[in-house]
């Protein structure tokens, strides 16, 4: 199963893509990996499904990207706990 997670665009700003995350997790998940992203991802804006930040912003030193790494690796593993719990092995 493809999901993206993320996205960065050729102008420099980062798309969290919450819109595409919602279709294999449930909507506690979202919610938490929601709230997660918030906390990691300095002025990420408050658009619900796709919320965007200049990279300039979002990180300023490499502690900011070592916690952009783990939140991305942990969103991982909850949409695959979801799609396994879901019996849907196929897909991972």
């Amino acid at each position: 199963m493809k999901v993206k997670i993320f996205s960065i665009d050729t102008d420099g700003r980062l798309w969290m893509a919450f819109g595409n995350i919602q279709s294999c997790v449930d909507e506690q998940t979202l919610n938490e990996i929601r709230q997660r992203a918030r906390e990691n991802i300095r002025s990420l804006s408050s658009a619900e499904l796709y919320p965007a930040v200049k990279i300039s912003k979002a990180f300023k030193d490499e502690k900011d990207i070592k916690e952009f790494k783990e939140l991305i690796e942990w969103i991982i593993s909850k949409i695959t706990q979801k799609v396994k719990d879901s019996g849907n092995t196929k897909q991972i």
